[in-house]
């Protein structure tokens, strides 16, 4: 028997192959992968923070935002479908 430098035994922490396909799991993936893809694009439509600047200003620039989030969908569904294929190839080897 092998063990850790921790002291314990070599792959007895691995989560089964396929855990991260329950519906609570694949709930969660779903949530990071729509978080992953929106946040640079709320990042970029957020103007620099001005202390001299009117209170009335926007929070966001809108066209921006829009340009930056068009095709979302897809990059959602891409990020899902990396993230899923990245997980059950790291757990099935």
């Amino acid at each position: 028997e092998a063990y850790t430098p921790r002291g314990r035994l070599l792959l007895q922490d691995r989560k089964p192959p396929w855990e991260h396909l329950t519906p609570k799991q694949l709930v969660i993936s779903a949530c990071q992968a729509v978080v992953v893809t929106a946040a640079p694009a709320f990042i970029a439509a957020t103007p620099a923070y001005d202390p001299e600047g009117d209170d009335d200003d926007e929070l966001l620039d809108w066209d921006r935002l829009y340009s930056e989030l068009e095709g979302f969908r897809e990059k959602c569904a891409l990020t899902f479908a990396r993230y899923l294929a990245c997980t059950t190839l790291k757990r099935r080897l």
